[in-house]
């Protein structure tokens, strides 16, 4: 019988870390752990505490309580310059008066490496984001997409065990940003560096990482895989922070073997989930349900439970799909959204019309409230 494998040990270890600024809690007491060569995103919105974390892990914060371990050592009182990591900046900081290569090179020839091996090394991460030709160039000579590879590359060329990277795509126009994501991808596959990723970008996150961690007043609210984040988020907050989402406030009304009902405070009709664990009668709960998942029709749903009868109140057009916001009776509006598969001149539903939502009890997540 073959003996269970065990699991590598990780490459960053996080336990328990609080950085305070006087009153305020940036970090409040968060454990994490990085495995060797995924791409990790920190995703929170401004004031989550996600940069601060970054700064604590490279060394440019000192932890008021915790500590960081670094492929198995502790990182206390070890400076940023000593640390086996390397910092990509937002605004990747490059020294206008150099050129590609001695950017690229800056970081070995601070630490005394010999020509021939620098020489050597820079040569490789030019080549390796694509920019070999580009050497004698300064930065001012180059698009905002090559001034971020250059950034990468002098990141890159120090081979440090974990790449940090502060908003790496956030000076990229759209275009720009979605094809970077990939390459950025695959240079992380080739050179099987961890790297950890600083975002307020959900499709950046998503697109990107093996893992996610959704950061919240400096707590980190759920850690997953893009998929898990937002197919079963694990609170209420997750599940608005991510993508849309129709949220149901309300309590538990009966649960019989993996059938949820509840009743909503400010919706009228019976509402159901499939498989959503432990919850008793009377219990507060919060439903979620995607816009996706939600089907809109002209004719009236034959299910008794998760429809909704309304009025289209807005539009929008996204090329790829369309979203369509529903005013209920009720007051509330919910959104739903139809993907466009034909050519069309008009949107299949129109303002003003009347429709019905509907949507299966295996597509609805309940979460606490």
């Amino acid at each position: 019988m073959d003996r269970p494998r065990a699991e590598p040990a990780p490459i960053l270890r996080v336990e328990g870390v609080v950085r305070r600024f006087g009153p305020v809690a940036a970090v409040d007491g968060v454990s994490l752990e990085l495995r060797r060569g995924e791409v990790f995103s920190l995703l929170g919105g401004s004031g989550s505490g996600k940069s601060t974390l970054l700064r604590v892990i490279a060394g440019f914060e000192t932890p008021d309580e915790g500590r960081i371990e670094i492929d198995g050592q502790d990182m206390t009182g070890v400076p940023p310059y000593e640390r086996p990591v390397n910092m990509m900046f937002q605004s990747y900081a490059l020294f206008p008066h150099m050129t590609v290569e001695r950017n690229v090179a800056f970081g070995l020839v601070q630490e005394g490496r010999p020509r021939a091996e620098i020489h050597t090394r820079v040569a490789e991460a030019l080549e390796l984001v694509q920019l070999q030709d580009y050497g004698r160039r300064r930065p001012h000579q180059l698009s905002g997409g090559q001034r971020q590879r250059v950034a990468l590359a002098r990141a890159l060329v120090k081979r440090p065990k974990i790449l940090l990277l502060d908003e790496p795509l956030a000076a990229l126009d759209r275009k720009l940003r979605e094809r970077t994501q990939f390459e950025l991808v695959t240079i992380q596959e080739q050179v099987g560096i961890t790297f950890l990723i600083v975002t307020h970008d959900q499709e950046e996150a998503m697109t990107m990482s093996s893992r996610i961690g959704v950061m919240d007043r400096g707590r980190i609210m759920q850690v997953g895989t893009p998929l898990q984040v937002y197919e079963h988020p694990q609170s209420r907050f997750v599940a608005d922070f991510i993508g849309m989402a129709n949220l149901f406030d309300g309590a538990v009304e009966a649960a019989a073997g993996d059938v949820v009902m509840m009743r909503c405070t400010d919706f009228a009709g019976a509402l159901s989930a499939v498989g959503q664990g432990e919850w008793q009668p009377g219990q507060p709960v919060t439903m979620a349900v995607r816009p996706e998942k939600i089907t809109i029709g002209r004719a009236e749903p034959h299910a008794r439970v998760n429809r909704a009868f309304g009025t289209i109140r807005d539009i929008a057009y996204l090329g790829d799909q369309f979203i369509y916001h529903v005013e209920t009776p009720e007051g509330r509006r919910l959104a739903a959204t139809r993907p466009n598969l034909r050519l069309a001149d008009e949107p299949p539903f129109t303002w003003e019309e009347a429709v019905w939502l509907s949507w299966s009890a295996e597509n609805a997540v309940l979460v606490a409230p």
